[in-house]
């Protein structure tokens, strides 16, 4: 399940705009006949309408329109810029797997694929990946539980790419995922992950009032062990016990992820200017 965390500020703007969203919706909605009506102005894409309200949120952090269309559009442009620093592009691969796809808000903005090119959405949510079906019917989707196996063979995929899922998992869900990741990367293949690096926590940290006892422990556990993870977030009434908030030192991501995956490239902020995001190849 992909989570975009927009920075607070954003999220009180879009969220005063939540009326006018409303009537935008009435112009994006399936007829009677159960055909699609979309509205160019509300869709994004062409043909393609937008996801209802509820499970906009559960990816996006707000149910507004246009923060999930614009927000797609620039993750898009981060994964072209991260596999530009390993010297490859979306162009590169045939078998291409978004893990943890939501409701499609990257997905949505990415060309209808021509044989040989197979496109495949993975999540844990059952009604965003039966949206996805019925809505995006070229990409094959795929629904999985927590943890692994996904239902893909070894080296199925030349690239697989995903925002903020690892952002949300504890360190023994990160640790069964990095190892399903690798196996069912392509030697050759690229990995793109997002996390909640030194920024993110950064932010996270400051809103810990000063007197509180918990500032310190917090920032002595993520500076001693490189990852601090939280149940004591947003999330808690929406999604389930072992996917909430986790922080990564750029130290924990070279030394334990490297473990499964080799660490190609580390940009701070290269996921929606939030998140850091992390380039990964096979393991020779």
């Amino acid at each position: 399940m992909m989570k975009v965390i927009a920075p607070a500020r954003l999220l009180d703007r879009l969220r005063r705009k939540r009326n006018n969203e409303t009537q935008q919706d009435e112009r994006s909605v399936i007829s009677d006949s159960g055909s699609s009506v979309p509205d160019p102005e509300t869709t994004g894409s062409p043909g393609i309408q937008l996801p209802p309200p509820h499970l906009r949120y559960r990816v996006a952090g707000t149910d507004a329109g246009d923060w999930f269309v614009e927000s797609g559009e620039k993750s898009l442009r981060d994964l072209e810029r991260a596999l530009a620093s390993v010297r490859a592009s979306y162009e590169d691969f045939n078998d291409i797997l978004e893990w943890g796809c939501g409701c499609g808000r990257i997905l949505r903005h990415l060309p209808v694929p021509v044989s040989p090119r197979k496109l495949y959405g993975n999540e844990i949510d059952a009604e965003a990946i039966a949206w996805i079906s019925a809505h995006m019917p070229w990409v094959e989707t795929s629904l999985t539980d927590g943890k692994p196996p996904l239902p893909y063979d070894d080296g199925a995929f030349d690239l697989i790419f995903n925002h903020s899922v690892m952002s949300h998992l504890d360190v023994d869900y990160q640790d069964a995922w990095l190892a399903e990741l690798a196996r069912v990367l392509r030697p050759g293949g690229v990995v793109t992950l997002t996390v909640h690096g030194q920024h993110a926590f950064d932010q996270f940290h400051s809103g810990i009032p000063v007197e509180s006892p918990l500032r310190q422990q917090v920032a002595d556990t993520f500076h001693t062990r490189g990852l601090y993870y939280t149940k004591d977030d947003q999330w808690a009434p929406d999604f389930p016990d072992f996917y909430h908030s986790a922080f990564h030192s750029v130290g924990y991501i070279f030394d334990h992820w490297s473990k499964f995956l080799r660490v190609c490239q580390y940009i701070p902020r290269g996921a929606l200017d939030y998140q850091d995001m992390v380039v990964l190849r096979k393991l020779e």
